[in-house]
């Protein structure tokens, strides 16, 4: 017998997940572009002239960039957990974990509003 998926059945194998290093290893984005930490991964990709934007940013990007002007989102992940949907104690849990990681967004938040473009190369 197949049954339905539950929200609340959904979230909690969510919440599971997050705290199996196996699923989710922490600080992803620095350990595979850096050495675990925001600065190295910062130092390299200004080195290196990476273009970099944010989802919030691709239509406008895509627009500027290439000219693409029909838009589609067929690949849009559904949300299985909400932030509003989390406990205190594990909101603090992912922040602590993915602290490094944030340190790049934010980083690459304040470049982009610095720049009021839709992306930033290098430094």
């Amino acid at each position: 017998m197949r049954g339905e998926l539950s929200d609340e059945f959904v979230a909690q194998v969510c919440r599971q997940g997050f705290h199996c290093p196996r699923i989710f290893l922490p600080n992803l984005k620095c350990h595979r572009v850096g050495d675990g930490d925001a600065k190295t991964v910062l130092e390299r990709l200004a080195q290196q002239g990476e273009e970099l934007t944010v989802t919030a940013r691709n239509h406008r990007w895509l627009m500027e960039s290439w000219g693409v002007s029909n838009f589609t989102r067929q690949n849009v992940s559904s949300k299985a957990i909400a932030v509003t949907a989390s406990s205190t104690d594990e909101r603090d849990y992912l922040r602590e974990r993915y602290c490094e990681d944030r340190k790049i967004y934010a980083a690459l938040q304040r470049a982009l509003n610095a720049s009021g473009g839709t992306s930033i190369k290098g430094s």
